[in-house]
């Protein structure tokens, strides 16, 4: 931590922004596991965060898909002090959900401290020097001044309307000027034709660390975690159509608990998840969705949470089932062949 913080002082730019840390990926022809930059899936998140929300959305708060691990988890008092010297941590949440947790870059100006403050404005910028390409061609008079102005206004009032400027009206969130005011009789006489405009762009709100206390009598807390349990995994059909449908059996449940479960496939990203209330300690569930994964070597993961909160063990199914299972977790790779 030390050293990583102590690499971030020697960088002050609004044109890059460093996450942490390193991220796991799982080759399932090797069997093994790489540790890469998470520039690359960083690069991915946030063009898609883009084109699905506009420039102006922070790219934070949102998931990595096909991650098998970080390379190192971060404690949320690390958390808050990477944050606070403006680096972005990506975060474990469940076996399948890596976030990026921040949205910083690495410049020390409060006004260019956000990516997508920094990337909008740049987007704006550019929007509005290409839409006004055309004023090469036009005689440098006060009319023309008018309909460059109007242009610009119009351009940020749908920006406005759309709710990437901030302000409860227009002239709270934009303005654009473009006269005697913005121009010298020098500059006329050169043929510059200067327009200034300016926005008020929203900031994004991060993510930090808090603690939630719910202040109770006091009384016998059970800490004890759910165990014992196992999954046993058979191939079935489901519906009308005998589609591909997968039986999970599980054995020796904590009645009461809670399950959930995960069932994912490494030709594809998608992952299938379920959950609900254990009622006996031996069921079975029918998971008729199978036919919506890729083709790949399935993984399956299941834990139970009981009455209290408290997290019972991630298992993988027995080697006794059908298939060329895949299974991990956080810190577990395993694959198993029939």
């Amino acid at each position: 931590m030390d050293e990583l913080l102590t690499e971030r002082t020697r960088y002050s730019t609004p044109h890059a922004a460093l996450y942490t840390p390193w991220v796991e990926l799982y080759d399932s022809q090797n069997s093994s596991t790489a540790s890469i930059s998470p520039s690359g899936a960083i690069a991915g998140v946030i063009a898609k965060s883009e084109i699905d929300n506009g420039a102006d959305a922070a790219p934070a708060g949102i998931s990595i898909n096909g991650l098998s691990g970080l390379n190192t988890y971060y404690t949320d008092e690390e958390v808050n002090l990477l944050t606070a010297n403006n680096l972005n941590p990506l975060r474990f949440f469940t076996p399948a959900d890596y976030k990026v947790w921040g949205a910083r870059t690495m410049s020390d100006n409060a006004d260019t401290r956000y990516v997508p403050v920094q990337r909008y404005g740049s987007q704006l910028e550019l929007s509005i020097r290409l839409g006004t390409a055309w004023v090469i061609a036009e005689a440098n008079t006060e009319p023309f001044w008018t309909t460059l102005e109007t242009q610009i206004q119009t351009f940020l009032h749908e920006e406005w309307l759309r709710g990437a400027l901030v302000g409860a009206a227009p002239e709270e969130a934009y303005y654009a000027k473009c006269d005697l005011t913005t121009m010298s009789a020098e500059d006329i006489i050169a043929g510059r034709t200067i327009c200034t405009w300016g926005v008020s762009l929203i900031r994004p709100a991060e993510f930090s660390a808090f603690t939630l206390i719910h202040e109770r009598t006091p009384g016998p807390v059970d800490t004890e975690f759910p165990a014992g349990y196992t999954l046993r995994t058979t191939e079935t059909t489901a519906g009308t159509l005998n589609e591909p449908a997968l039986a999970l059996q599980i054995d020796n449940a904590e009645i009461g608990s809670r399950y959930k479960y995960y069932i994912g496939s490494t030709g594809g990203p998608e992952v299938l998840y379920s959950e609900g209330e254990v009622t006996v300690g031996f069921f079975s569930i029918t998971e008729g969705r199978i036919a919506s994964l890729s083709s790949g070597d399935i993984h399956v993961y299941l834990s139970l949470t009981d009455s209290s909160g408290n997290l019972g063990p991630w298992v993988s199914p027995t080697k006794e089932n059908n298939f060329n299972w895949l299974m991990f977790l956080p810190t577990i790779i395993k694959q198993e062949k029939k």
